[in-house]
């Protein structure tokens, strides 16, 4: 019942199950339940009696499957060593075929790439993958897949994170593993965000929280709504970001993974929102839990450059110094290129506030090499935003506005208004007319721009519009005032006039 994401049903079983004479069984049952209740003393506690009473000789299924559990209970204390230390014993103590062997190789190899062996993780899942006979991809065990799919993230391959992600999440839920289904579609909607496919991440996203909902899996509750809310919060829809992180709240004795989810939910919200001191305040108590979990390596959870960041735009730079220099090196080390390049941004922010001009455009450089040809427009566009505010600081403005106008497409293509507000606020500052308002050109605009400026051209209102498109009133409000500031016009009487005098007729023809 618990593995099929039913706690409601499991929890009333568990009452009788209390009165049961104690055994490792007894203990062992309970103790998950505990586990994804997000109960992480009361957990600890049970399934470290469970084994206690276990005999390994005896009753090595019981052994293993009490073993693989102490694991699962590690991922969610984020302590790499104590994951790879029970997953081996559960993987020694299982038979081949059982399912609990397939979970301890998940985390087995989510373990190992915590410690910084990321390669060796990989290999972990790929070889348990190949030693399991399956008619094709979609009938080998999701827990693995989605483990994978979650390294390759990690590691940087975003594609093929993505694909792995995209088949897992449903299979997952077809063959009755809610969690690992949760996590799944988690793990595609950060992915999708990290990839500029906003409006997936938001579909995706969106199902994560019904599972939630429906299975009560608390422990997880953090990581989605995390995940929930990073779009919102990128696009401004303060309402729906907020919601999001109300109820991703983690308390003290909470796991660390629901910690980490909690404060990156924060933490997002207050990024988008340019408010440095709040960014700091959410992300502080990672700090102190640094020495005891694994959320230091590079890849895994993305809190190390909005610290960073924020440190820098409160003024602290002698802290943002100190903080970034070994993480820089580790990501290198691991050969991490979009945590390099994250890291790289905020280095050029830093040398900037120094006044160390060469040094800051090395850095920037340096984060668009590391981002290469990767799919990541808003990582991209916040580099060139950066860039751009570092050049205007320094006396170049006309550098500076072709890097800020480069970060404003990207933004307006994205929607996320309010880091396109921040391009406008730095390009008015340049004292120079963006390229796009100095004539009236339709071809400057989207698809779904031009789409939005005919249909309103047309008489339609937000709402009329919204509902041709399938599209929101927001979406539209979003697209109406970029098409304004593209095309150099102050209303919608002017919009249509002018786009008569362009040939348009509004049809999707020109004259």
């Amino acid at each position: 019942m618990v593995g099929a994401g039913d706690l409601g049903q499991a929890s009333s079983f568990a009452r009788e199950i209390m009165g049961f004479p104690a055994g490792a069984m007894r203990d062992a049952a309970l103790g998950y339940l505990a586990v994804v209740r997000g109960r992480s003393s009361e957990a600890e506690n049970l399934l470290h009696r469970a084994w206690e009473r276990a005999d390994p000789v005896a009753d090595r299924s019981v052994a293993a499957t009490i073993a693989q559990r102490l694991a699962l209970h590690a991922v969610g204390r984020l302590r790499a060593a104590d994951v790879v230390t029970w997953a081996r014993r559960a993987i020694d103590l299982a038979g081949p075929g059982e399912p609990v062997r397939a979970e301890a190789q998940a985390v087995l190899g989510l373990g190992l790439a915590w410690q910084g062996r990321l390669a060796d993780g990989l290999a972990v899942h790929e070889n348990a993958l190949a030693e399991i006979e399956a008619p094709d991809e979609s009938a080998l065990p999701p827990r693995i897949r989605m483990a994978h799919g979650w390294l390759l993230l990690a590691h940087g391959d975003v594609l093929r994170a993505r694909a792995e992600l995209m088949e897992t999440a449903p299979a997952a839920l077809g063959r009755g593993t809610v969690r690992i289904s949760l996590w799944a579609y988690a793990w595609l909607a950060v992915t999708d965000y990290t990839t500029g496919s906003w409006d997936e991440a938001l579909l995706n996203a969106e199902r994560a929280v019904a599972l939630l909902g429906d299975s009560g899996h608390a422990w997880l509750r953090p990581l989605v709504r995390w995940a929930a809310a990073i779009v919102p919060a990128a696009r401004g829809d303060w309402q729906a970001a907020e919601e999001h992180v109300r109820l991703a709240v983690a308390q003290t004795g909470d796991y660390e993974l629901m910690m980490i989810g909690a404060a990156l939910a924060k933490a997002h919200l207050a990024a988008a929102r340019g408010d440095a001191d709040a960014v700091l305040r959410c992300l502080s108590p990672l700090l102190q839990i640094a020495s005891t979990a694994s959320i230091d390596e590079p890849g895994f959870w993305p809190w190390r450059d909005m610290y960073a960041d924020a440190l820098v735009s409160a003024g602290l730079l002698d802290e943002a110094e100190a903080f970034l220099r070994p993480r820089e090196a580790m990501a290198r080390d691991r050969s991490r290129a979009i945590e390099v390049a994250r890291l790289a941004r905020v280095r050029g922010r830093l040398e900037s506030a120094r006044g160390n001009t060469t040094e800051a455009e090395d850095a920037f450089h340096e984060a668009v090499d590391q981002l290469g040809q990767l799919p990541l427009p808003f990582e991209r566009a916040l580099v060139e935003l950066a860039y751009g505010q570092t050049l205007r600081r320094h006396g170049k403005r006309r550098v500076a506005a072709s890097h800020l106008q480069a970060a404003a497409d990207r933004f307006t293509t994205l929607e996320a208004r309010p880091y396109f507000e921040r391009c406008e606020r730095e390009l008015v500052a340049c004292g120079l007319i963006p390229a796009e308002r100095r004539t009236f050109d339709p071809t400057r605009l989207t698809a779904q721009e031009l789409a939005v400026a005919r249909l309103v051209a047309d008489g339609l209102s937000n709402r009329q519009v919204a509902a041709e498109l399938f599209v929101s009133i927001k979406t539209v409000q979003f697209h109406l005032t970029h098409i304004y500031a593209k095309l150099g016009v102050s209303s919608r009487a002017e919009l249509a006039a002018r786009l008569r005098d362009n040939g348009d007729d509004s049809n999707g023809h020109s004259g």
